[in-house]
């Protein structure tokens, strides 16, 4: 499956880096304690060592697509979720289906992984021109808040 390396932020198009910087401190801003991260080209949020979300810009000669070619054919802003991993199932299952404005636009199987960490698959969807953040920034928050709650007791 594809993989994308991403390119430092600084050397993508500043309007790409101001829509995922302010999705990304929306989402900062309502989660307890560290579970944001901005790195070298991207922003992740992480629960327990796994990164549940990331955003990420795509952008034609910038990063790099590796095992194969990526699906993204449009530049821009892309929210990921994780789709394996030890919260995956939860995320899926409990919190992604209450949000069919979101769930509608991204498949679990429609997969892509990033660097360096290839194992670690993720799903997702573009961020469109005129999207309201604060709804993209809340599903974000509700997924970290998903994987933050202990698992629902079986009866």
């Amino acid at each position: 499956m594809a993989s994308y390396k991403s390119a430092p932020v600084w050397d993508y198009d500043q309007g790409f880096q101001d829509v995922a910087r302010d999705v990304f401190v929306r989402v900062s801003a309502r989660l307890p304690g560290q579970h944001a991260t901005e790195r070298k080209g991207s922003w992740s949020f992480i629960v327990a060592d796994e990164t549940i979300a990331k955003i990420e810009i795509f952008q034609h000669g910038l990063g790099m697509e590796m095992q194969g070619q990526l699906p993204w054919r449009n530049e821009g802003v892309y929210v990921l979720i994780r789709t394996n991993g030890e919260f995956a199932d939860r995320l899926w299952n409990e919190t992604i289906p209450q949000h069919p404005r979101f769930s509608a636009r991204v498949a679990r199987d429609g997969n892509v992984g990033t660097a360096p960490n290839y194992d670690r698959r993720f799903a997702y969807f573009p961020i469109m021109a005129g999207e309201n953040l604060d709804e993209i920034a809340a599903f974000l928050t509700s997924l970290v808040q998903c994987a933050l709650q202990p698992p629902a007791q079986a009866a």
